[in-house]
């Protein structure tokens, strides 16, 4: 669920499909097909009816631009443009749909961070005003590169600063969580190792199958516990733990026996 500060993209990506779909797939008669296909479709199959009918009305929508039906480019006048007549033209508006879509993605993004509070990752995250520079100063530099043969000063400073902002945070935010778990992982693998190999039997086709990996800290801390028990048990050399007291610490520990 999306917090209701927040502003949901479920629209924005919804429309953006079906419109880029329409514009790959763009043609009257085979978009006929996909928007009548869905009404055949037995059982749960129709659940995807509304998203089949509206890629094949988009497809119909641009094959009426583009002057297409059944793959012949002919039979009636494009609205607007046949794509073969100038492919240069259907590039351009393909890269300008992609930065477009990539910005309003990452402005979005930011915020959504401002109204969570997130301030440095709505600041210096890659999806966040430092990644937007960055995106930004690379379609500049490109563009510049394309027109002037070189790149300027101020774009190479920005790209630079940018960067450097945006791997600095990635490293600080991943670093950050390695040190505080680390000890902790390694008890963990400790406290499992020494369960395994102290706590091997159990009666008659007991044994432990391992049904979960995510047991956590106060899981664990029954394994100490299954040791001290363990040792009070016992009647003899070698006597196996009682079964009860291993089903009971099996459970605890999300293990099945048996």
């Amino acid at each position: 669920m999306v917090p209701d500060s927040e502003i949901d993209p479920t629209w924005f990506f919804a429309i953006s499909f079906i419109t880029m779909f329409g514009m790959m797939f763009c043609d009257v008669g085979h978009g006929a097909v996909i928007f009548l296909t869905p009404w055949l479709m037995p059982g749960k199959l129709r659940m995807i009816r509304p998203v089949m009918m509206a890629a094949g009305l988009s497809s119909m929508l641009f094959g009426i631009l583009y002057g297409s039906i059944f793959g012949y480019e002919h039979l009636f006048p494009a609205v607007w443009i046949a794509p073969l007549s100038d492919p240069v033209l259907m590039l351009k508006v393909a890269f300008f749909w992609g930065v477009g879509f990539i910005l309003v993605a990452s402005m979005l993004t930011i915020r959504n961070n401002l109204v969570e509070n997130h301030f440095s990752r709505a600041l210096f995250d890659s999806q966040g005003v430092a990644g937007l520079l960055l995106y930004l100063s690379i379609l500049s530099g490109g563009w510049q590169w394309l027109e002037q043969g070189s790149v300027g000063i101020l774009n190479q400073a920005l790209f630079l600063g940018s960067l450097a902002v945006v791997l600095g945070y990635k490293w600080k935010e991943q670093d950050a969580p390695r040190r505080k778990t680390a000890g902790s992982d390694y008890r963990r693998l400790r406290d499992l190792h020494e369960l395994y190999f102290q706590y091997p039997f159990l009666p008659a086709g007991g044994g432990f199958r391992p049904e979960s990996c995510g047991a956590g800290h106060r899981r664990i801390r029954t394994c100490r516990h299954a040791r001290r028990d363990r040792a009070l048990d016992h009647r003899g050399a070698g006597e196996p733990v009682h079964f009860s007291a291993g089903r009971r610490y099996c459970s605890d520990l999300g293990i099945a026996s048996g």
